[in-house]
């Protein structure tokens, strides 16, 4: 008996029982870093403003699967073509909310302003052993279309760009 209680004295005493734990090593955490807009994307938007739309999407689509796709290329021209008969010239650009779904995809919400008025979009990109692509455009006038409702109604958790 008195060598089972100097055994489980000694296990207590070494914090090996289940009432005594040692202390947890500290580990520093390190976040990922925070996204950043593909390159892609900003140059595609200057070109857009310096010289239209069709470089513009000559710009974004490059390397992309749809980059020689004439369909595409007209619907997407043609869209912009009429928004910018409707809201006049372009003025600008404005991140809404970049989410980086993994390490290799990212999708940003955005607007570009027009003199009366945005348009609203969103890009997907891809990391290629390249560079990012775009695989995806979307553009509406009607923010809900394009824009999460968690974001329109600022209850979403990711951050701003």
């Amino acid at each position: 008996m008195n060598k089972i209680f100097t055994a489980t004295s000694l296990l207590m005493l070494t914090g090996w029982s289940t009432g005594f734990s040692k202390p947890e090593p500290k580990v520093e955490a390190t976040l990922a870093p925070k996204p950043e807009i593909p390159k892609i994307i900003t140059e595609g938007l200057a070109v857009y403003q310096a010289t239209g739309a069709k470089e513009a999407l000559a710009t974004w689509l490059k390397g992309s699967p749809v980059e020689k796709d004439t369909t595409t290329n007209n619907n997407i021209t043609t869209l912009l073509s009429q928004v910018e008969g409707a809201y006049g010239k372009i003025s600008g650009f404005e991140p809404i909310r970049l989410v980086a779904v993994a390490p290799s995809v990212q999708r940003l919400y955005f607007i570009i302003k027009y003199e009366r008025g945005p348009l609203y979009g969103l890009f997907d990109c891809f990391k290629s052993r390249s560079g990012w692509v775009v695989n995806n455009i979307e553009f509406n006038i009607v923010a809900k279309a394009i824009v999460p409702q968690a974001i329109l109604e600022g209850t979403s958790k990711v951050s701003a760009p």
